[in-house]
């Protein structure tokens, strides 16, 4: 007890207690595992989802904090080392750098299966049902060739991905304008999807069907466009792997394995033939 100091007379002492008040943040959704929950109240700090462990760094709008393992993992998905220094394996465009523009390989660049797929193309731009365009293996640019004014006039952003760095430093002189960078879709790609992505020539050279063919599904937001020049066959659960010129393949995949991994991403499958080269639409459900 203590005096209380106009009357003397005792009187309770009264303890107060002000806390400083703590700032509750929104429900957020880990970018890894996709669980939703609270980041922690109170001034940004370091802290990791509940589930996966995934580090972030700060409430109100968390950012993810990657550690080195995930920075070198990162860097392999973009074709790169570890380091980020040079590249993971070379291909054989690389070894045999043939000639880049509008001489690359420019015997087929108007074959019926190509003028085939650029009526699609013109036909679903003018429509407006396609606003982006992204070319897995795009080489000597033939494609963007042929359809550059129409779809610049229909307001289509065509950018492309390509494993051989000669071919994307060529392409990103000639066309600056547009994306255009060098990746493995075989490992996997980081780009933004695009309405309808479109290669022709391509998944034959490739170790395998899979996991490129799904990695090409993954980027397209519509539709996909390839073009086969070693049609696929109606095997009954096999298909023929030729590395004979490794690292270049020849492959002859499977009707059924093709349609299976359309399905499993979710897409129809439609077929095409044009003598030695076949057409497959595949169109997002």
């Amino acid at each position: 007890m203590i005096p209380d100091l106009l009357s003397g007379a005792p009187r309770t002492r009264s303890i107060v207690r002000i806390e400083a008040e703590v700032t509750a943040h929104a429900p957020f959704t880990c970018s890894i595992c996709q669980a939703t929950q609270l980041p922690p109240a109170g001034e940004d700090a370091l802290w990791a989802c509940g589930l996966c462990g995934q580090q972030y760094f700060g409430g109100a709008e968390p950012g993810i904090v990657m550690s080195d393992r995930q920075i070198a993992a990162l860097r392999q998905l973009a074709g790169r080392d570890a380091s980020g220094q040079k590249t993971l394996v070379t291909n054989w465009w690389t070894q045999n750098e043939p000639d880049v523009g509008e001489s690359f390989l420019a015997f087929n660049k108007n074959s019926p299966a190509r003028d085939f797929t650029r009526t699609l193309i013109r036909q679903w731009a003018a429509a407006g049902e396609i606003k982006s365009i992204k070319e897995i293996a795009f080489g000597g640019l033939h494609e963007f060739r042929a359809l550059r004014d129409e779809l610049t006039a229909a307001g289509v952003d065509y950018s492309g991905i390509d494993w051989t760095a000669h071919f994307v430093a060529h392409a990103q002189k000639e066309f600056p304008a547009n994306a255009w960078i060098q990746g493995d879709i075989v490992r996997g790609v980081m780009a933004e999807p695009s309405d309808l992505v479109y290669s022709q020539h391509m998944l034959e050279h490739v170790p395998a069907l899979e996991p490129a063919f799904s990695n090409m599904l993954r980027l397209a937001g519509k539709r996909l466009i390839n073009i086969f020049f070693i049609p696929p066959k109606a095997f009954d659960g096999y298909e023929v792997t030729n590395w004979k010129q490794y690292p270049l393949y020849h492959n002859t995949y499977s009707v059924g394995h093709v349609e299976a991994v359309c399905r499993a991403n979710g897409f129809t499958p439609e077929w095409r033939g044009f003598g030695q080269e076949t057409v497959l639409v595949a169109t997002r459900n």
